[in-house]
């Protein structure tokens, strides 16, 4: 789930193809299951929001999101943390956990390799409760492999999870390209493909030697070049 609505909707740089949620979608079927992709950075949620408002969305997305849950029998669910729609990421995933409390819960993406256990601090703050079973710092390919086979969170590479008071941090595994399956731009497994700007991202490298610039996530995400 990408969900990096902000009060008047996506941002703009936000409504190409998630090259990122498409992979991993790959690894997903690569390992035997069924993957689904739902991506709110899409036209269609910037015309929805400018008619009912964002606080009716995000109600909306828990709707649409438990209903299917509930009728597929999901066993497990991630959410791609940005600093766009961080806080309303959190509480759809809160409400999912309210709603099924049997449901594995994730969290990855660029929020995480920046603040990694402080979002279980911010989640208890805010609801009371750690909100995800794990978190994963740094490249997700590995990890979402671990989590479709069934590991448990302490072989989950990469991982954050609360291990009584304490923050158990995992080893980050390096990623090689080569091998790697294609992204999955099919409509039945990316929901709202359609709204999204048909702009494809190609990959050839991970990551930067130069790691001077402040405001970059990628050194944080990634091991070398």
């Amino acid at each position: 789930v990408s969900y990096a609505v902000q009060s008047k909707g996506p941002l703009l740089s936000g409504l190409m193809l998630d090259n990122g949620l498409a992979l991993l979608a790959g690894h997903i079927r690569a390992q035997g299951a069924s993957p689904m992709i739902f991506d709110y950075s899409n036209i269609g949620a910037i015309e929805r929001i400018a008619q009912v408002g964002a606080a009716r969305f995000k109600e909306e997305v828990i709707g649409e999101l438990d209903g299917f849950v509930s009728e597929n029998q999901v066993g497990m669910i991630g959410f791609k943390l940005y600093a766009n729609g961080f806080r309303d990421s959190v509480a759809i995933a809160a409400a999912l956990r309210k709603k099924h409390p049997a449901l594995k819960i994730y969290g990855g993406g660029p929020q995480v390799s920046w603040f990694e256990g402080a979002i279980f601090e911010y989640a208890r703050r805010v609801h009371g409760f750690d909100v995800f079973d794990a978190l994963v710092s740094g490249e997700g390919d590995a990890a979402i492999r671990a989590m479709v086979a069934g590991s448990p969170r302490e072989q989950i590479p990469g991982a954050l999870f609360r291990s009584g008071d304490a923050i158990v941090r995992n080893k980050k595994q390096e990623v090689v390209l080569e091998g790697l399956p294609f992204p999955i731009y099919d409509s039945a497994v990316y929901r709202g493909l359609q709204d999204k700007i048909k702009v494809c991202a190609i990959e050839d490298s991970r990551n930067c030697d130069y790691r001077k610039c402040t405001f970059c996530v990628h050194p944080r995400i990634g091991g070398r070049f």
